[in-house]
């Protein structure tokens, strides 16, 4: 299994319990150990202390499966592979690819150079910066302002 976003856990959790009994072996992979719940992302880029409050490790969701910790680098179909890191192939029966999307830009000019993408911890981390330097470099006749895009539950 790859990812641990929303389908990524959600799937490992259930797939966990389902195979517990059973002769089977559950593998998750990821590039972090640990569920982001991303509609409270927003919480971090107010507050970096409230980090843990919206992450959930790998281990609590699926005790019993074997994690790989590791960006994935290629999924060989024909082998039943996955390349993590370049340098660990792990073999799979069945495999469930559930590594996320691509925020939308719309073509909308200035976007891509200039927003921040709101999809990670990293990223809610690196507004809470941009903001709070924003915000100290910022004089009456020189206000800083913040825009921003989207309507998503992070967003609103």
């Amino acid at each position: 299994m790859l990812g641990a976003g929303y389908a990524g856990s959600k799937t490992a959790q259930l797939l966990g319990r389902e195979l517990s009994d059973r002769d089977a072996e559950l593998v998750w992979v990821s590039d972090r150990d640990y569920h982001l719940v991303l509609h409270e992302a927003h919480r971090v880029v107010r507050d970096p202390e409230v980090a843990d409050a919206v992450t959930v490790p790998v281990a609590e969701i699926a005790p019993g499966a074997e994690f790989v910790e590791g960006t994935v680098d290629r999924v060989d179909v024909e082998e039943r592979t996955v390349a993590v890191d370049g340098a660990r192939d792990v073999e799979y029966d069945y495999a469930l690819i559930a590594l996320g999307s691509e925020t939308a830009l719309y073509g909308i000019p200035g976007v891509d150079e200039h927003a921040h993408a709101l999809k990670t911890l990293d990223d809610a981390l690196g507004i809470h910066e941009v903001v709070v330097d924003a915000a100290a470099s910022a004089t009456h006749d020189d206000p800083a302002r913040v825009v921003v895009g989207g309507a998503g539950l992070s967003r609103v």
